[in-house]
């Protein structure tokens, strides 16, 4: 299978999806997949971009950032910091750190980090953040 569920979220494998013998074009995720394989064969990526309209939206998007330096290295800082915090708060998680998610949030605000990341992040509302002391 290659869905299969890690920190109550749910992940797709790439690598386990490129072993099914069968890949379904009439299935959403299945183009999708095809989409984020960079192994994907040229002339399915097309065929998939072509038969989805969120799936060309998404292309036209990415080619977009692609072209614009500034806005690709804007978006790779943000997905390293998105990162970082995701990987904090597992770690503490998994040490049993008893730590509450606003104490969690405020370290992170006093580094720098974005609001609207913080709240992606932590799942608090970004009012709730914008109310706190740091």
């Amino acid at each position: 299978m290659f869905i299969f569920r890690l920190y109550g979220a749910y992940n797709l494998s790439i690598p386990a999806f490129r072993q099914l013998k069968e890949k379904e074009l009439k299935n959403p995720l299945h183009r999708w997949m095809i989409f984020f394989d960079k192994k994907s064969l040229k002339r399915l990526m097309g065929e998939v971009i072509e038969m989805d309209e969120d799936i060309k939206l998404a292309d036209e998007k990415f080619n977009e950032l692609l072209s614009d330096e500034e806005a690709f290295h804007d978006y790779q800082m943000r997905q390293l910091a998105k990162m970082e915090l995701e990987s904090e708060l597992h770690y503490r998680e998994e040490k049993g750190i008893k730590e509450s998610k606003l104490e969690i949030a405020i370290n992170f605000l006093r580094k720098g980090m974005e609001l609207d990341l913080v709240s992606e992040v932590t799942n608090l509302p970004i009012s709730k953040l914008k109310s706190l002391k740091y």
